[in-house]
């Protein structure tokens, strides 16, 4: 465990709590001092899987415990504690403690295990964390901010298997194209029903390209033309119609269910924390301060 190698004269060194004017609620009221503990530590925050390393420095205070009495670390003397409250000599108008205080060596550093027991227990810095596509948020960033930025890697991660479905569907619509027509029609009239067939399957690959490779957030948006155009083909050609409406519906539903189940992931995001090793703390300085309190 980590223990700093103060001085008996550090140890023992004396701050006094000067918070600015209507910080506190004791204004109009007759004070004095109240004898309390400060350390000021600093804490190393590290986890490779996150890549984060972050150092803060940070101030801990608690009421100065009777001798042999455990201090409580999780009541602090003094709340969001600034710097530039701490001074060197007490106020004037402030009256002093009426007993003599004294802290000996073996208490400071029965304090500061105390301290340092506290903090690997409780301190924590929180991440999210998103288990389907294993991406951490950054340091200060809202869950709300991290899933925005990984968005585009839920549509990276869809290519391959987008690329799949693209290639599945392309060979159902030249399958399509190639199928033979009725042989009991004029010469005439199978040429225009090519024509239907062939603008019919033209239009679909358009239409599934753009929803499958191009722009798959038009579909999940609901941005997406009708089939192929006609409400009502030939009936010469109907059941290559219906296998074309087949393969809308079927590359629909396979595409729907891929987004789906990958924005699931991406929403799966759980609050990833890191906690504190004895090792990545640093006491820097401890000294007793004296807090101002309605009389």
């Amino acid at each position: 465990m980590v223990m700093s190698r103060e001085t008996q004269s550090e140890a023992r060194a004396e701050l006094w709590l000067n918070p600015p004017e209507g910080s506190d609620s004791h204004s109009g009221c007759q004070l004095s001092y109240r004898p309390a503990v400060l350390f000021e530590c600093v804490v190393e925050f590290r986890d490779p899987r996150a890549e984060v390393i972050h150092t803060e420095d940070r101030f801990y205070t608690t009421w100065l415990p009777q001798p042999g009495a455990a201090s409580d670390w999780s009541a602090p003397a003094v709340k969001d504690l600034q710097p530039e409250w701490l001074a060197s000599e007490p106020r004037p108008d402030i009256l002093p403690y009426g007993e003599t205080v004294s802290v000996s060596p073996a208490q400071w550093d029965e304090m500061e295990t105390d301290l340092l027991d506290f903090l690997v227990r409780t301190e924590k810095l929180t991440l999210y964390y998103s288990a389907g596509l294993k991406l951490y948020s950054k340091l200060g960033e809202s869950r709300e901010e991290f899933l925005h930025r990984i968005s585009d890697s839920v549509w990276e991660r869809l290519e391959p298997e987008l690329k799949e479905l693209a290639r599945h569907f392309k060979m159902q619509l030249e399958q399509v194209r190639q199928a033979p027509l009725p042989e009991t029609v004029t010469s005439e009239r199978l040429q225009e029903l090519d024509g239907i067939r062939r603008m019919a399957v033209s239009r679909l690959e358009t239409r599934l390209t753009r929803i499958v490779l191009d722009d798959p957030r038009s579909f999940l948006l609901g941005e997406v033309e009708t089939t192929h155009g006609l409400d009502d083909p030939p009936e010469e050609i109907q059941p290559l119609f219906e296998e074309l409406a087949r393969i809308s519906a079927d590359v629909e539903a396979r595409l729907n269910a891929l987004i789906t189940e990958t924005l699931e992931q991406a929403a799966d995001c759980q609050p990833y924390t890191i906690g504190l090793q004895p090792s990545q703390i640093r006491i820097v300085r401890r000294a007793l301060l004296w807090v101002p309190v309605p009389r």
